[in-house]
């Protein structure tokens, strides 16, 4: 057994207390005061400040490497492959590649790149282990979808052969088009189509539709396109043009992921307008916040840069790290799991010389993974 005693715990739910965690087999197993540790392993968490693993919502981890040579991102022969499955081109050496615990991040949603129409599936991963399946934390938590310029600068401006998408018309047109194909499908009538079993789900809402859009029209677009399938349990990633008063927000009932506002290069990035989703934040509401959007292979360190640019903006310390934490955890459909430091939770903490929430001096000295810290060089035997 493990005991982390006397830090200042922050639970990823807005609670805040100075307690003990005792943890074995990789799960937390007692929040409490005076735990007894004669015959536990203990780090010593005075003064210091205790934090659920950050979980990055949407990238392209694992994916991407090691090297470029190992871009495993999407497969670019088609705009519409819902029938791609991201645990099939996870390499856990890739995820290893930049050590993202060391900013804090302990699991992450891996999804195909924004560039095709239909992407998809995701799944999330624990971000140290020694192969994709004792890291998957769970298998098919979203159809990913995209109707930004990614699409459009991937087929329309092919140099010598340029095909459709070319517009968001063309976007919207495939869109709906393979959704009405996977609403009327019958394997017994039409044979095998592995594209239109998974829609199957996206349509019964046993899975949920990720749509990373930008711009505030590419969302009303979303949500009018979608209109005719009220099964579909719609997600928007991304979305930078974010309309705080549209109704289906302000009620929480289409949750939000919102993209990467430190890439200097993403003209949408500058129109968010932080001042009227802040307050929704606070309120509790499905709100995320991630590094995803277009280009989604940022650094290790943007999660935590995300959230505090946020705070900057007015974002209350406890709620930005709940939306890095616990929210994109909710979202995925794996709060039973990760996301909070709770009892029964997988052990996934982070501990830090301060708070990196309210000072930049901040440094992160653990990061457990199911239990086993990821810092000490024995617990990840590996050539990066």
């Amino acid at each position: 057994m493990l005991v982390i005693k006397d830090g200042c715990v922050h639970n990823g739910r807005g609670k805040v207390e100075r307690v003990d965690i005792a943890i074995d087999g990789g799960k937390i197993v007692q929040i409490g005061s005076n735990i007894p540790s004669a015959d536990a392993d203990i780090i010593n968490a005075a003064g210091l400040d205790v934090f659920p693993g950050f979980v990055d919502a949407q990238n392209a981890w694992g994916i991407i490497g090691p090297g470029w040579s190992g871009d495993d991102r999407s497969e670019d022969y088609d705009p519409l492959t819902p029938e791609m499955n991201v645990v099939y081109a996870f390499d856990q050496d890739g995820m290893n590649f930049q050590r993202v615990y060391t900013y804090g991040v302990t699991s992450a949603c891996v999804a195909p790149s924004p560039k095709n129409v239909l992407r998809g599936q995701a799944a999330v991963f624990k971000t140290r282990g020694r192969s994709p399946y004792e890291m998957l934390v769970k298998e098919g938590v979203a159809m990913t979808a995209s109707v930004t310029k990614a699409v459009k600068d991937n087929y329309g401006k092919r140099s010598g052969s340029p095909m459709a998408p070319m517009t968001r018309m063309g976007i919207f047109s495939l869109l709906t088009g393979k959704l009405e194909k996977a609403k009327r499908y019958d394997q017994a009538k039409d044979g095998y189509d592995a594209g239109c079993i998974a829609l199957k789900k996206v349509l019964s809402g046993e899975m949920p539709l990720f749509v990373n859009c930008a711009t505030r029209a590419e969302i009303n677009s979303v949500f009018n396109a979608l209109k005719p399938y009220d099964g579909i349990r719609i997600v928007l990633t991304g979305a930078f043009g974010l309309d705080a008063d549209m109704p289906q927000i302000k009620d929480g009932s289409i949750p939000v992921i919102m993209g990467d506002h430190t890439e200097a290069y993403n003209n949408a990035n500058y129109v968010t307008e932080f001042d009227r989703i802040i307050p929704l934040m606070e309120a509790g509401l499905p709100i995320a916040i991630s590094c995803c959007g277009d280009d989604t292979a940022s650094g290790r360190e943007s999660l935590l840069w995300n959230a505090l640019l946020w705070r900057r903006r007015g974002l209350s310390a406890e709620k930005a790290l709940e939306c890095i934490s616990y929210m994109p955890a909710k979202i995925l459909g794996v709060e039973d799991r990760i996301g909070s430091i709770e009892q029964g939770k997988d052990a996934d903490i982070t501990i830090w010389s301060k708070n990196p929430f309210e000072s930049y001096e901040a440094r992160i000295i653990h990061a457990l993974i199911s239990g086993k810290d990821a810092f000490r060089k024995e617990e990840t035997p590996s050539c990066w």
